[in-house]
């Protein structure tokens, strides 16, 4: 299959979760972050929208534990960090931005969306490139968040698209340079 017709079938499954279902696996997956959030100072987070694994509660925990947090602000067809604020106002894709301005980060934790992602850290989006080319643009450690029905064997990836370093779905982590690609269950 190519990344299309993964990207739409996957869409698809997504669209149909319940806001129940949504709840209980971004849940599930928050636990599975925590001490990772813990260990950092800086987050880039992206913004959930459209049954997407829920960040809410991930940003609301970074806030409380006095962390600093940044979210994708889309212009000119690229993405830029912008610390948090309540200040918000949709984009042209429907989703929350802060105001702001464009502020550099550094020595930060990306924790990224992803329609289908592989064992390996290929990851396919929406197919627009927005995340690749920030990734690239900005060393980081990159966490992608997914339910377990998006993530894959392995999926066709091209040499521009930007590998995570972590996948974390309702029950599993996986560190996506382990040989092998060994998981373990998360609690």
């Amino acid at each position: 299959m190519t990344k299309q017709q993964i990207r739409k079938q996957v869409l698809i499954k997504r669209e149909q979760l319940t806001s129940k279902e949504v709840s209980l696996f971004s849940y599930k997956i928050f636990n599975s972050l925590t001490p990772l959030l813990l260990q950092y100072k800086n987050f880039f987070i992206y913004n959930s929208f459209k049954n997407e694994v829920e960040t809410k509660q991930i940003i609301k925990f970074l806030i409380q534990n006095k962390k600093n947090v940044y979210l994708p602000k889309i212009k000119n067809g690229k993405i830029f960090a912008v610390k948090f604020s309540n200040d918000m106002k949709k984009n042209n894709y429907g989703i929350d931005e802060p105001n702001g301005e464009k502020i550099e980060i550094s020595n930060f934790v990306s924790i990224i969306p992803a329609i289908v992602l592989d064992k390996q850290g290929n990851r396919i989006g929406f197919g627009k490139g927005y995340y690749d080319r920030f990734l690239k643009e900005n060393e980081c450690l990159k966490v992608a968040l997914c339910y377990d029905f998006q993530l894959f064997d392995k999926i066709p990836s091209e040499e521009h698209d930007v590998k995570m370093d972590y996948i974390i779905t309702p029950t599993r982590l996986i560190n996506c340079h382990l040989s092998l690609n060994k998981a373990f269950n998360c609690p």
